[in-house]
């Protein structure tokens, strides 16, 4: 089984900017997202979203909602 690790200093501003790249345009890069949302540990998690609340003044959790379906968005609702 593989292990997943977790960057000690993961920017906040730099996740959110790199999932709102993903998420424009036709189609979403479902890569960039699981990279980073499978790649991040609860606080680092909630800075995130914080931070993308303060960059973008939208919910990520709403962002993703309306960017993935079907088995990935049950999957994210697990990880925020």
């Amino acid at each position: 089984m593989a292990t997943l690790v977790v960057p000690k200093d993961s920017s906040p501003i730099e996740d959110a900017e790199t999932i709102k790249r993903a998420c424009k345009g036709l189609g979403t890069d479902e890569r960039a997202l699981i990279s980073i949302l499978a790649h991040r540990n609860e606080a680092q998690r909630k800075l995130l979203r914080q931070a993308y609340l303060d960059l973008y003044h939208q919910d990520l959790i709403q962002q993703l909602k309306c960017e993935v379906s079907g088995k990935f968005e049950v999957i994210q609702s697990y990880t925020l």
